[in-house]
Order: structure tokens, then C-alpha cells, then sequence
């Protein structure tokens, strides 16, 4: 279902715009915010991304923005950032802004990915935190490179059968700790703790359909796409 959200009024190289967007949300499912109070905008751009990508905005582990990627020009993929959202509180100015990215086309998600501010104008904001006002904008170039050794050294994991029936299982070359399933909307449907390298998870009960299995262990953290038939 797509969502139909308009931004306020901000500022931009001297010109007065009010933002309009559409987004169809797959994997980040965001309930949005109140357009009323500040709004921090992030203009997306990356030479890695791509239309049906998506990017969301933490707070720490609190999830004020998200939003689909559209096309390769950044001034049409403008990620909301609200300080007030719909269930209570959104982000905090003086916080450290993360951005994460689900790469649709690989099934996985990428946690505190690199991003540098662009100056874009003098009126753009280059902060590394959340800013205090509003109105406040910010172009963001995103790398989805590994940046840092241990992203090369993330173990192999493995999920099938995929799509599965009645039971899925995890392989991996470390020890797992909890694997946690999400339904289409973010709701918890399952969790699950273990100290082996391998994991047999029933699906009984659950519907048909899409889900998003989070698995953790000690060092990382990845989510996969499953399909119950």
C-alpha cells in the first residue's frame, strides 16, 4: 500500500518548496510522523543505489523515517525525518544521525551504513547529529561498500529451504544467539534464543506470506527475506 506524505514548508537555495512524496514500503515498516513539529529532510543520493532501495533514519534504535528510492536523482528521494511521530517521541537534536539500507535485490540489510553530507549550499546542514530546528535539510552521498575490515569478515549464514512450509533452517560458520521473525507490518511473530551454529525453526501457525528474519549473533547482526507457502 502506498503512503501519501507531504512535508512542510522549508527553505532551499532561496526558494520556497513544499514536498510531496509516495513511497511502498517493503521492509522498513514506518507509521510516520507528525509534519506539524520539526522535520529534518535528507535528500539520497549514492552511485550504488537503486530504485527500490530502501533507507530509514535511527534514533539509537528508533526507527523516525524511512522512505523507498525512486530514481538516480537525489532532489526526488527525500527522506522525512520526523521529531514526532505518530506512536510518541521521534528523534533527539544532539543525538548521532544513523542511516540504514535494505539492498532489495540481495535480501539484506545494511546497519549504520557510510554517508556523507554533500554542501550543497550554505544553508545545508553538515552536522553528524541530529539537528535542533526545523526546516533543516541535508544531502546525503550513501556508500554501500564495506566500511570496515570486520564487513569482510561476517560469516556465512545460510537459510532454507526458502520459500519453506512447515520448518526453516539456519546454517552458520559461528555461533548464533537469537533469531527473531517479523510479519509484513514489523509485528514480533516469533524469537527465538540458541548457542549452536545450527537452528531448526517450526513455522506452524504462522500465515502464508512474507516475513523478515532477524538473526543475531555475538559480533553481527543480519536480516533475511522468507516466504512461508
Amino acid at each position: 500500500m502506498k503512503r501519501q506524505n507531504s512535508i512542510k514548508l522549508l527553505l532551499f537555495t532561496g526558494l520556497l518548496l513544499t514536498l510531496t512524496y509516495s513511497r511502498a514500503q517493503t521492509y522498513y515498516n514506518f507509521s510516520g510522523g507528525n509534519p506539524a513539529d520539526a522535520v529534518f529532510t535528507i535528500y539520497v543520493s549514492g552511485d550504488q543505489l537503486k530504485p527500490g532501495y530502501e533507507v530509514a533514519a535511527f534514533d539509537g534504535e528508533k526507527l523516525v523515517g524511512a522512505m523507498v528510492v525512486s530514481s538516480n536523482n537525489p532532489f526526488e528521494n527525500n527522506l522525512a525525518v520526523f521529531s514526532t511521530l505518530n506512536e510518541g517521541e521521534g528523534y533527539r537534536p544532539g543525538n548521532p544521525i544513523k542511516l540504514n539500507v535494505w539492498v532489495a535485490d540481495e535480501e539484506r540489510e545494511i546497519v549504520n551504513s557510510k554517508f556523507v553530507f554533500q554542501p550543497i549550499s550554505q544553508s545545508a546542514y553538515l552536522g553528524t547529529v541530529y539537528p535542533e530546528g526545523d526546516g533543516v535539510f541535508s544531502l546525503a552521498e550513501i556508500t554501500l561498500e564495506p566500511n570496515s575490515i570486520m564487513e569482510f569478515l561476517k560469516p556465512e549464514i545460510r537459510l532454507f529451504p526458502n520459500p519453506a512450509t512447515d520448518v526453516f533452517y539456519l546454517e552458520s560458520d559461528i555461533e548464533l544467539s537469537k533469531v527473531q521473525m517479523f510479519n509484513m507490518v514489523g509485528q514480533l511473530v516469533g524469537s527465538y534464543e540458541t548457542d549452536s551454529k545450527a537452528i531448526a525453526v517450526d513455522l506452524t501457525g504462522l500465515d502464508s506470506g512474507v516475513y523478515f528474519v532477524k538473526i543475531l549473533t555475538n559480533e553481527f547482526e543480519l536480516t533475511r527475506r522468507l516466504i512461508i507457502r
